[in-house]
This record gives structure tokens, sequence and C-alpha cells, in this order.
């Protein structure tokens, strides 16, 4: 909210004050940097639940409709990757697993490995358990077939 209230209000301040072309080029780049940020950012989420996850999709699409209201060009296509993230929890281990596009996977090992955590772990007091171990050997067969993973 707090960002969507601060985006509205700096694209009525760009509109005031800059030219189309500048206030164009302040807000490029701002869709796929937000995108970015809602994947890569859930490396450092300890503990979700399925409402949690669902909060944060809600957050994502509206996010979507206010940088589509801000930027003209290429509207459709925003944000699409954090939505296609935040929906593999719903998903769970095994389809999440199954899902992965071995020629052209859409997120990195580091993604999916860190939404497996999300997905195995319910208790913010648990280690990792066994369940997630066993998935992490998945992931890793399922990276072999991939060439252009990068592990690390």
């Amino acid at each position: 909210m707090d960002l969507n209230t601060t985006l509205m209000e700096m694209d009525g301040i760009a509109s005031r004050t800059l030219s189309a072309v500048d206030k164009s080029f302040m807000f490029r780049g701002l869709a796929t940097l937000i995108d970015h940020l809602f994947v890569s950012a859930a490396r450092d989420i300890k503990v979700i639940n399925t409402a949690g996850a669902h909060k944060i999709r809600r957050n994502i699409l509206s996010l979507q409709q206010t940088l589509r209201g801000i930027i003209s060009t290429d509207a459709e296509g925003m944000l699409l990757r954090a939505t296609a993230f935040w929906g593999l929890f719903e998903l769970g281990p095994k389809k999440m697993l199954a899902s992965i596009d071995t020629t052209h996977p859409m997120f990195s090992f580091d993604d999916y490995n860190a939404m497996l955590a999300l997905q195995c772990k319910q208790d913010p007091e648990d280690k990792e358990s066994s369940e997630l171990n066993a998935y992490l050997i998945d992931l890793h067969a399922v990276a072999m077939q991939v060439d252009d993973w990068d592990m690390m």
C-alpha cells in the first residue's frame, strides 16, 4: 500500500514537472526492478503460509495495476515473473519440481531452492526437515538436466 501510494504521488509530481519523455525515463525499468525484488526477496523470508503467499500475490497485482496507470508501454507484461514465482507456492514441492522446464527454467536454482524451503518449512523453530532435503536432492537432479543454470 505504501509503495502504491508513493508511486502515485511520484507520478503526479512527475506529470506536473517533467516532459513526457523525461517522465517515461524516470519510470523506465521500475517494473523490472520490482519484479526482480519480489522473487529475490523470497530468500529473506523465514516462514510463510498459504494466506501470506496469497497476500503477496494480491500486493503484486495491486502494484501491477498502479504501474499500468503510470507506464504506458508494455503494460501487459509487467510483474509476470513475480506472479508466476509466488504461484509456485500453491503448487507444492512435487508439482513445482515437475513444472520446471529443463530447457529454459524461468527462475534461478537459488530461487527454486528458496521456494522449496518456504514450501517445506511451516514453523519458525523448525530446522531443515528430511522432507526438504529429499526435495533438494530432486532439485539438484533437475538442475543436472539444465545446461545454463548457475548452481552457486
